[in-house]
């Protein structure tokens, strides 16, 4: 009778799993629901939408996948390695066509199946209370991991898919691990590592679980993790053409704030921003900046002071509050910026594996809380999170909310990069426009145009005040895009400054700034410069800028109008030589013969004009 009793006992805590699992994807599927509308968003445009590399599932396409690294993107690849996530895309691109729903949805399912893995873990974390004890303990966490709305940015994000991926690895190697199956373990922290690399905190997270539930330490297969972790590492720097950070708009190539000190001081504030973000998840945004700290200040005192008193109470607190702490850091510490430069301070994103370390905290006292009250909690967690789904939808969407709740440096640029595009669709409208309409789409272009010049002074304002260092790439491209402005408004003076400004800021990276050079051709072709215009356009061409015809004969006019000015002067020599510069543009007598007079006219004459000024 006693075995049936515990056969029947067991049988029922395997059904309330299921119905746990059941729920968990019901509340997943209903709060992510509005991102399945959204579309292919900013980094998803290259990594999905105009990657050629996920069109075919082939088997010599998907050995690529692991052998050549440019195939996660058509640009801006070096320095990542997923080829798991590239075959994952290419899957879903083999089934849905390239539609944005089906990338969204699967993206959510990954979500739901890693928040149903966490359960589990939870659950064998909190065994030795009892199996009923550990079912209602573990289903809380879960739960609320699936709806907290720090989570959004990985889940209604495709090209955070790699986030999703390694959470639903790293849970079930944990799994694998607590129930003595490590070498399934070992075979799955394989497969979580070629999702995403921070899948190398495996080893930490499962010493640290190991301390909590006091068993025997496995020293030999934490030597067999921290082998695969190394030769992940290994295979990276192999397969990988420059190892070195590869910077990218919006992204230092250095510690933030110029220091490792300075930066440690930054950081500070980066985990009280995390910590806040995790008890009050309102105002979300994708896109933070932490402003870079020279020296302590009060606010980097006080998150100092915060982090010390958290520390001493997870000490203090006991066994499980201390594997929360240890698991939160660990996760955390490879996008740290503490050992590895990141590029960025703080992301939503950084906080979804590490947030497993919170889960690990609240779940029992959740279990202990009235259901009425946790509902609540839960009911505020899943509108919040149905809500932020609508900023997921679009660019416009995502960008004006950013910047709604607060000025970020790449949601400010989007924000130029719409106004922009909008002033020159109201210049297009306003040259076809009937005479009564001239005056409405006048006014149209002239607000687009004003917009673009003043979220760009904002944009440098807060790299200079807040950020604490000159503008990087992000900086370059909107002043670039503040020069066009400048021209559109009739202000061409104003629009050399400007592109001479995003010029000086990406010297060393010209090839970056295309259309710097592009405005500053266009800003001294306004005030008469044709030379300076023509050096401009061709180095503009030179570095890739396309404008969607070929800018050579353009360049040859420009030379020509030089040389006719020069002539117009006297100074032939000079003449002579803007010819030649047109020529070797465009050596062709039908498109090109104002040079090809020019230099037969002169060549004589400005042989004697030099004698004369010699004698």
């Amino acid at each position: 009778m006693v075995r049936k009793a515990g056969s029947l006992s067991l049988t029922r805590e395997q059904g309330r799993t299921v119905r746990h699992a059941l729920v968990i994807l019901g509340l997943c599927l209903a709060a992510y629901y509005p991102s399945l509308s959204g579309e292919f968003l900013y980094d998803d445009v290259r990594f999905v939408e105009d990657n050629e590399a996920i069109r075919s599932l082939a088997p010599s396409s998907i050995a690529s996948f692991f052998t050549d690294p440019a195939t996660l993107a058509p640009v801006g690849w070096k320095g990542i390695y997923r080829p798991l996530r590239t075959l994952d895309f290419a899957i879903d691109w083999a089934i849905s066509g390239g539609k944005p729903w089906f990338f969204h949805l699967r993206n959510v399912l990954y979500h739901a199946l890693g928040s149903v893995l966490l359960m589990l873990v939870l659950m064998e974390l909190f065994a030795q209370r009892g199996k009923s004890f550990a079912t209602r303990a573990g289903f809380p966490g879960a739960v609320l991991f699936a709806l907290h709305p720090v989570h959004t940015e990985s889940v209604a994000w495709i090209t955070s898919r790699g986030d999703v991926l390694v959470l639903v690895f790293l849970m079930l190697a944990l799994l694998a691990h607590l129930r003595g199956k490590r070498v399934a373990a070992a075979i799955i922290l394989v497969i979580a590592l070629l999702s995403k690399e921070s899948a190398v905190v495996f080893v930490g997270l499962a010493v640290v679980v190991d301390l909590y539930r006091g068993e025997k330490r496995r020293y030999g297969w934490y030597g067999v993790y921290t082998a695969i972790a190394l030769c992940y590492v290994v295979l990276w720097n192999l397969i990988m053409p420059s190892p070195e950070f590869i910077q990218m708009p919006g992204h230092l190539s250095r510690w933030w704030g110029g220091s490792y000190g300075a930066n440690l001081l930054t950081m500070s504030k980066g985990y009280l921003l995390y910590l806040h973000r995790l008890l009050f998840p309102v105002d979300l945004l994708i896109d933070y900046h932490v402003p870079a700290l020279g020296g302590i200040d009060v606010g980097s005192a006080v998150s100092i002071a915060v982090l010390v008193a958290l520390l001493a109470a997870a000490i203090r607190g006991g066994a499980r509050s201390r594997l929360a702490l240890a698991f939160f850091f660990i996760a955390l510490f490879p996008v740290s910026n503490l050992m590895i430069k990141v590029g960025i301070p703080t992301a939503e994103r950084f906080l979804y594996v590490p947030a497993v370390g919170v889960m690990i905290l609240v779940s029992p006292w959740l279990a202990r809380l009235k259901p009425r009250l946790v509902a609540v909690v839960f009911a505020c967690f899943f509108l919040l999170t149905f809500h932020r789904c609508y900023d997921w939808r679009s660019m416009e969407a995502l960008w004006g909310a950013t910047n709604a709740r607060a000025a970020t440096p790449r949601g400010l640029s989007q924000l130029i990069s719409k106004d922009l595009l909008a002033a020159h669709e109201a210049q297009k409208k306003l040259r076809s426009a009937p005479l009564g309409r001239k005056r409405e789409q006048a006014a149209a272009v002239r607000r687009h145009a004003e917009a673009v010049i003043r979220r760009t002074d904002q944009l440098i304002g807060l790299y200079r005040d807040e950020i604490g260092m000159p503008p990087d790439l992000l900086g370059s491209r909107a002043l670039s895009m503040k020069a066009n402005a400048l021209m559109l408004l009739g202000r061409p003076e104003e629009a050399l400054e400007a592109a001479d400004q995003a010029l000086r800021i990406s010297a060393d990276k010209e090839q970056l700034a295309p259309s710097a050079w592009y405005n500053a051709a266009l800003a001294c072709q306004e005030l008469g410069q044709y030379a300076s215009a023509a050096k401009n356009l061709a180095k503009a061409k030179e570095v890739g800028y396309e404008s969607g015809g070929d800018l050579t004969p353009a360049i040859a006019t420009l030379w020509n109008r030089a040389a006719a000015e020069a002539e117009a002067i006297g100074n032939l020599p000079l003449a002579v030589g803007h010819y030649r510069r047109s020529w070797e543009a465009l050596p062709d007598r039908t498109r090109n013969a104002v040079a090809a007079a020019g230099l037969a006219r002169l060549r004589g004459r400005a042989r004697i004009s030099s004698q004369d000024r010699e004698r």
